[in-house]
């Protein structure tokens, strides 16, 4: 392309793309930029209490709920990434604190997994197969050392895959953990997450619900459009427009992970094949399988 006149849908590193190779511009269709909404920031603005807030005896913690593939891990790392340590120039000695940590997938409802996970957050040197009572010294040594105000765990439902007891012995550790270290947990997951965290509901009481909704409405076509300034097309492919947006709401089925992996899938055929846009028809030319019926033909697949 030469110059940028016709290109004003797209942003400029998408439009310095196009004079790219078919591979690099698939390339940079993945490298999708984080797109702010408005849940996405109240979420934000209220994880972002929990790091300031004075020291408790009993410190707020958060049940983020949202349907699969819905945002709530981006958001997450987004958050955690932001408060990622930064080294004092003037000092030798590395990262200070260490306000937020995340565990990204919950191994399970297992002690010594979760301990191993949070000291593997820390990226220091252990040994996982150590003594129980030496690995929950080490977590909790390193909580307070770097002065770790938040702890986020994704993936939390799948405690629920434990016996009653071993669900009620890890909630025991964190709410422990909570108490001691003063200090506020974001548990992440679908429904299910709740379930678990009913077992205790001493625990369970210091948690609010917070649910990403799932997407409709004027806001999924805002998101429509401003994702498609990202993508490296020399023509407009109207995404936002009532149909182009309702159709890819239908199989995305609403959720904003959902809209991102089809138009990816979308982007890669269509570069490939010369398309200079997206268009309806590149839905079944690309080949997509919506979520639910990729869950249903996988589970038939085992009869």
């Amino acid at each position: 392309m030469n110059g940028t006149e016709g290109l004003t849908h797209l942003h400029t590193h998408a439009r310095e793309a196009l004079a790219l190779s078919k591979q690099e511009r698939v390339q940079r269709a993945h490298e999708l930029p984080w797109i702010n909404y408005p849940a996405a920031e109240k979420l934000h603005l209220d994880l972002e209490t929990l790091v300031t807030l004075p020291s408790s005896h009993r410190p707020p913690c958060r049940a983020l709920l949202a349907a699969p593939n819905n945002g709530k891990t981006r958001l997450l790392r987004r958050f955690a990434k932001k408060h990622a340590p930064a080294e004092d120039p003037s000092i030798d000695e590395g990262p200070l604190e260490v306000p937020v940590i995340m565990i990204e997938a919950l191994d399970g409802p297992h002690e010594r997994q979760f301990f191993n996970q949070v000291i593997d957050a820390f990226g220091v040197p252990f040994r996982p197969d150590d003594n129980i009572h030496r690995l929950r010294y080490k977590a909790e040594r390193l909580l307070t050392y770097f002065k770790t105000r938040v702890l986020l765990i994704d993936e939390f439902h799948v405690i629920a895959s434990g016996t009653p007891a071993m669900q009620r012995n890890l909630l025991n550790i964190l709410k422990n953990l909570s108490s001691r270290r003063r200090m506020s947990i974001v548990v992440s997951g679908v429904q299910e997450a709740t379930a678990a965290l009913a077992i205790d509901t001493q625990f369970s009481s210091r948690f609010r619900t917070v649910h990403l909704p799932l997407w409709e409405g004027s806001a999924w076509r805002r998101l429509a459009h401003s994702l498609e300034g990202h993508l490296p097309f020399p023509e407009p492919s109207h995404l936002g427009e009532a149909r182009f947006a309702e159709r890819l709401l239908f199989e995305a089925e609403s959720t904003i992970g959902g809209l991102i992996d089809l138009l990816l899938d979308m982007t890669h055929w269509a570069i490939m094949n010369d398309e200079p846009k997206l268009t309806l028809d590149t839905i079944q030319k690309c080949g997509w399988i919506r979520p639910s019926e990729r869950i249903r033909a996988a589970s038939a697949a085992f009869y």
